[in-house]
This record gives structure tokens, sequence and C-alpha cells, in this order.
């Protein structure tokens, strides 16, 4: 997340030409400079600027008076409420996210394939496709140094974190090919940190929140906020500033807040929860989506 002033309004982001410099990129000597002579400075453009605006997201959660009565230790009913708000915000963000970095229409317009036409030089099967990572004869790892490669031909930074859905994560684990690797016998599972170290990043973040799907009164249908989808991406580390490359980020006008109040019209305590915050794909370069991986 990155704080900003006002609820709607505009951000600059990095670009290859800050990271990088802006001269021809044949000239690998344009910084040299004789003695007393000026220096090259960076040289600012007018881009498009990303345009973002905040959104209130809150909720509120009702306790009862009589459910104190009624408590027992070790029920808490203000903890608990406190972390059923969190959790219920937790879910919304991460949908808020899931519909941005797994959209390939919008986000990753020409940086999005399926595994399945994602041809890698000197490992063909099944004809020209390579095989998918349910296939036990599939080689994740290939795919994965083969995908880092396009964000640094495109960005200029290595990939390093990878994004997937719990059920491809447990395809993965359980691949015979990354099994081995580490020695293992067939039916033990490999953690997310082997998966890393395997794929060749530094993080694999996991997404394993599910989302309640049903109209409300209706029986509870549960759903995965991540499809069937895998993004490599660089994430850069500390806070976000103007130009900085990254993916993704959240502009905050107002952080995340919990408030409590009494509603003596129903002998109630109110919990509230509530946030305003705009989640923004930055730097569309820094990632690239595999869709289809099982």
């Amino acid at each position: 997340p990155f704080p900003v002033d006002k609820s709607s309004g505009t951000i600059l982001t990095g670009s290859l030409d800050m990271a990088y410099g802006n001269k021809t990129v044949s000239n690998a000597l344009w910084m040299k400079r004789a003695p007393g002579a000026g220096y090259e400075r960076t040289d600012y453009s007018i881009g498009t600027p990303i345009v973002y605006s905040c959104a209130q997201y809150g909720f509120e959660h009702i306790i009862p008076w009589e459910m104190y009565k009624e408590a027992m230790s070790p029920l808490e009913p203000q903890k608990t409420a406190a972390q059923y708000l969190a959790r219920v915000m937790a879910i919304a963000r991460e949908r808020r996210y899931a519909a941005i970095l797994f959209d390939a229409a919008t986000t990753f317009s020409g940086k999005t394939a399926a595994l399945s036409s994602f041809t890698l030089s000197g490992y063909k099967t099944s004809g020209d496709n390579t095989l998918k990572w349910s296939d036990a004869n599939s080689i994740p790892r290939q795919d994965s140094i083969a995908v880092k490669e396009k964000v640094r031909q495109a960005c200029g930074m290595q990939a390093n974190t990878l994004l997937i859905p719990k059920q491809t994560a447990d395809r993965l684990k359980t691949h015979p090919e990354i099994v081995s690797q580490f020695g293992l016998a067939q039916n033990v599972t490999v953690n997310e940190s082997q998966l890393a170290g395997y794929l060749d990043v530094e993080r694999v973040i996991v997404g394993k929140m599910m989302y309640g799907s049903q109209q409300p009164g209706a029986t509870a249908a549960l759903s995965d906020i991540w499809g069937d989808y895998a993004l490599w991406c660089y994430v850069a580390p500390g806070a976000i500033t103007g130009t900085t490359m990254t993916l993704a980020g959240e502009a905050t006008f107002e952080a995340l807040q919990v408030f409590q109040r009494q509603d003596e019209d129903i002998d109630a305590d109110i919990y509230k929860i509530n946030e305003s915050v705009h989640a923004l794909a930055l730097l569309t370069t820094c990632g690239y989506l595999i869709s289809d991986c099982i």
C-alpha cells in the first residue's frame, strides 16, 4: 500500500526510461564526462499517469448485550468480532486484487498465454504444446525459467514472486518431478519454500481464500477467489514511490480502522470496520500471466 492525500487523483509510476536512463541504449558511455563539464541528468516526460479513485469499504458486526451474559470462558465476543471483521475485509481485498491480477483481457494484454500454447525452446511434447502441470511428464521449472526471462526482457527486472491458487499449488507439491528433486518419497509433498527454490523465485504466494457466491438467504456455496492461473511478477521491496518499478499497489486514503459504539435501540454493541483504498496495476510489464496451468 502507498498513502495518498486525496481520495482520487493521478499518480506517476516508474518506467524503463527512469530505471535505465533514457539516453541512446547503444551509447553505453553516455554518462562519461570531462572534468569541469556538465552532468547528464534525468529527463522527465509527460506520460499517461495512473488514475486512482479510492472507494470506501466497510462492514458492521452486532453483539447483542445478552451474548455477554451467555459467553463463557474462553469465549471473547469483542475479540471474536474484531477477528471476524478483519477476515471479511481480507476476503474482499483478495477479490479486488484477483480481479486485477488475474484479468488476462485487460491487465496483461499481449503478455498472457495458456500454458497449452506456451511453447518452450527445446522442450516440446504433445505436438508443439507444453504439457500442463497436472501431467506427470511436465517440467514446471523449465516453464518458470522461460516465463521469468519474458519478464526480464519486458521490464529489465527478474521476476521474484509467483502467485498461484491453492489447486495449482497442491498439484505442484505432489508433482513427481518436483518431489524427486528433493529426494522425497512419492507420497510426500514439498512445502512452499521448496517450491520457490525449485521454480527459481524468491517466494511463492498461494491464494487460499474462498468467498460465499450464493445469494443472500440461500444455501452456502463457496467458490475459490483465484482461478487456474499462475502469475510471475517483480514486486519491489519497501515503500512505493513515483519511480518504483513494481507490478501492483494499493492507493490508501484511509487505512483499515475498527470502531465500536453502543446502540441502545437494539441493546447491542456495534463493531464497524472500514477503509478507503484502490487496488491498482502499476507497471504491467513487471508481470506475466499463464492461464490454464492444470
